[in-house]
């Protein structure tokens, strides 16, 4: 897949599969042998037989008021920050995946990645003692073509930021700088900016596809799977415009496979702040993945009723051997 990663950023996504920031301090194989002086003594280990071992990670500072390996903190109408303070030191990883380190008491985040596999740890190092870390080094998922749609009850001046910009791999208009997007939303959706009129505001991310849900979805064969999913749409409550742009990216870009899980997300999306705040939201992706998981429950969807100054975003997310379209990143 031809995507331009930046890797540091990805590595940090919060894991939804963990629900506590303290890492495992008792899973590290007792069997290695560690230097005497060694007071972070760890073991990164692959999640996909794909991933390859990172050969060093870093050691982090972690901003007072933040979480290590945390996304950047805000709503739709907050403001965020990267959670990295100060670069403490770089640690070699070998073949086996062990490393080790000796650093002052204190609390860390410990990131790493490999082609485009990644890894993020927050660790509490106490005085005296080897403290042991498991880091899971994972794929992540590519969000394709989420597309945000603006509605203001007059024409109305708007500023659209995304948390973490640094994970975003294509935008259209460009997202540059980490100043996000303005223009003059109009009543009809239409937005115009610096680069002309547009539909819509596009971009496409990585993230940690660990941290949304698998339990309700439904299964879908061959071509009735990009079906599906414009039937969610309606039922969700998608303009017939909206969809119209869904089917127009998807058509001819919508992987084929024999059968699809199809997962909706409305949470752990990755954070937005629209200025001024919308009245009324409306975000749902869908993760798409390779085979039927019969162990499903079906999707509770109550109809979007917009208020006012309203938006909606819809986007697509590919995992399990599935692939999204092959495009260059462009205007970053």
């Amino acid at each position: 897949m031809y995507r331009l990663i930046l890797l540091l950023a990805i590595a940090c996504e919060q894991k939804s599969s963990e629900p506590s920031d303290t890492a495992d301090t008792n899973d590290t194989n007792s069997d290695h042998t560690w230097a005497d002086d060694s007071t972070l003594c760890g073991e990164a280990q692959l999640q996909e037989s794909y991933c390859e071992m990172p050969s060093s990670l870093e050691v982090w500072t972690i901003k007072e008021g933040f979480s290590a390996c945390s996304e950047g903190f805000g709503d739709t109408a907050g403001n965020w920050e990267d959670w990295r303070d100060s670069l403490v030191t770089t640690v070699n990883v070998d073949t086996d995946g062990y490393f080790e380190a000796n650093l002052p008491a204190g609390e860390y985040g410990i990131s790493g990645s490999s082609s485009n596999c990644f890894g993020c740890e927050s660790v509490t190092i106490t005085e005296g003692s080897c403290t042991n870390v498991n880091m899971s080094i994972y794929e992540p998922v590519y969000v394709d073509a989420p597309n945000i749609y603006l509605y203001p009850e007059q024409p109305t001046a708007t500023h659209v930021r995304i948390a973490n910009p640094q994970d975003i791999t294509l935008s259209e208009p460009p997202y540059r700088d980490h100043q996000g997007w303005w223009s003059i939303a109009h009543p009809d959706g239409q937005l115009l900016t610096k680069h002309g009129w547009k539909d819509y505001l596009f971009y496409e991310l990585v993230m940690d596809g660990r941290r949304f849900q698998r339990t309700e979805g439904w299964c879908a064969t061959g071509k009735r799977a990009q079906f599906s999913i414009e039937v969610a749409m309606k039922q969700y409550g998608f303009n017939s415009n909206e969809i119209q742009d869904f089917s127009d990216f998807w058509d001819s870009e919508f992987p084929v496979t024999q059968k699809y899980t199809i997962y909706p997300q409305t949470e752990q999306l990755r954070r937005l702040s629209i200025s001024p705040k919308p009245d009324s939201f409306l975000r749902v992706w869908f993760l798409v993945e390779d085979g039927c998981n019969a162990d499903l429950i079906p999707p509770e969807i109550s109809a979007f009723e917009p208020k006012g100054f309203y938006a909606t975003e819809w986007g697509v997310m590919f995992s399990g051997g599935l692939e999204g379209p092959k495009l260059w990143v462009t205007g970053l």
